[in-house]
């Protein structure tokens, strides 16, 4: 994972919601929550459903667009930005991470007096789709408007029967394990229980692929193509303490795993999941220069990207791997490695368990499988590997990262997780360096 934790503990008042404690996903020196506007954060008119009564003062025609004009106003406000029209686009190409999505989700409660699920900003992810999502949610408590269609509540369980209780989803299941410090059953478990994850294969390969997020513009050199790993970071884009250091220099984009987070499905193999990204990656950039980046098991995903548009002949103008392990056999089972797709359950706690759901797991769980045995087919796209220059604890006598074929190697401050984070400004450096010498 590419956010290591902080450890630090605080006391909190009862019944607290507290995100996981994560650094990096508070940007330093962000603004004032309240500065998007006075309807925002901290701002007037802040009593429980407040907005519920300014709705139903509205003639019905006008009532959507108060509200999507409150969401605009309160995404602004977590996020620090003073102008709402800069957050027209996907949550999680925003940044906006779980700490902030449980802010909205908190304002939004109050404001209209609804109850709505922490998950609400994933379920619902863009300013529209969540304003449409909350007008269904108070239509029939509006006047001249009629309830929307109700969902039938579940049947009780007969006799004898078993319903899916607490604590059995599979996200609870996998924090649980991941709790008893045995992470190699933990990631066991999402290996094999990833065999019944809906699948697709080549041919629907454009159907299932994923718009990239753009994380930062710029008219500079090649663009950088970002894959990253296959655990959900939680809304929070995978590069975007990396992308930031670029931004006004050159374009940088994350490109998405189906089953991770989005999509209902994930690739039947390898290569469906390789024609997949290119898929996206050829429909974004055309015929522009590019770079392709991985880190940590975005390496191995980035690596066989890479060889795919090469045996397409439209390679791309270069590969970075930044910390990538090519795991043998011999090193499937190494505790070091394992732990660290599980240091978010670990540190958001039992919130884990609703902050994801079934598929983004079995996603994790049939990426690794997919890579279980894979060797990097050899290609003649220049490559550098970032090697990090501090060791994580618990890692072996031999912990420095190695790739077959790289050709350029370069050495960069920090730990395998600080790279793409606090570190980011040197591991820029590197890849900015490194690309600059390939003209």
């Amino acid at each position: 994972m590419p956010l290591p934790l902080d450890r630090s503990s605080r006391a909190v008042p009862a019944g607290t919601v507290v995100a996981p404690p994560l650094r990096g996903l508070l940007r330093a020196g962000r603004p004032s929550a309240g500065a998007a506007s006075t309807g925002g954060v901290g701002g007037p008119d802040d009593s429980a459903g407040s907005w519920r009564n300014r709705l139903a003062a509205l003639p019905p025609s006008e009532r959507l667009a108060a509200l999507r004009s409150l969401v605009r106003t309160e995404v602004a406000a977590v996020l620090g930005h003073t102008e709402v029209d800069s957050v027209d686009r996907d949550f999680a190409e925003l940044g906006l991470d779980s700490l902030m999505t449980v802010m909205l989700c908190n304002r939004l409660s109050l404001l209209t007096g609804t109850p709505l699920a922490v998950t609400v900003a994933y379920d619902w992810p863009d300013t529209e789709q969540l304003a449409e999502h909350l007008y269904g949610e108070l239509r029939g408590t509006l006047p001249d408007e009629p309830a929307a269609a109700s969902v039938p509540a579940p049947a009780p369980a007969r006799s004898g029967e078993r319903g899916r209780g607490a604590g059995q989803s599979l996200p609870a299941l996998y924090r649980q394990v991941c709790e008893t410090g045995d992470v190699v059953s933990a990631m066991h478990l999402l290996v094999t229980a990833s065999l019944g994850a809906t699948t697709f294969g080549p041919e629907e390969a454009a159907r299932h692929a994923l718009p990239p997020l753009r994380l930062a513009s710029g008219a500079r050199g090649p663009a950088l193509v970002c894959v990253p790993g296959f655990a959900s970071n939680l809304g929070r884009p995978w590069y975007a303490g990396l992308a930031a250091c670029f931004e006004g220099e050159r374009d940088v984009f994350e490109v998405r795993h189906s089953g991770v987070d989005h999509g209902d499905a994930v690739p039947r193999d390898l290569q469906t999941l390789t024609a997949s990204l290119a898929v996206t990656v050829r429909h974004q950039l055309g015929d522009r220069p590019y770079v392709v980046v991985g880190h940590s098991m975005g390496g191995s995903a980035a690596h066989a990207l890479t060889a795919h548009l090469a045996g397409l002949g439209a390679p791309p103008a270069g590969l970075v791997l930044i910390d990538s392990y090519h795991i043998t056999p011999d090193r499937e089972a190494e505790p070091w490695l394992l732990s660290l797709p599980a240091r978010i359950p670990l540190a958001a706690g039992e919130r884990f368990d609703t902050l994801v759901d079934d598929l983004t797991l079995l996603s994790l769980g049939a990426y690794t499988r997919m890579f279980r045995g894979w060797r990097p087919e050899l290609t003649r796209v220049p490559s550098l590997l970032v090697r990090a220059s501090a060791p994580l604890t618990d890692m072996p006598q031999e912990w420095r990262s190695s790739w077959p074929g790289v050709r350029d190697t370069a050495d960069a401050p920090g730990t395998h997780l600080s790279l793409l984070e606090e570190d980011a400004p040197t591991t820029a450096k590197a890849v900015r360096d490194w690309i600059d010498g390939l003209a």
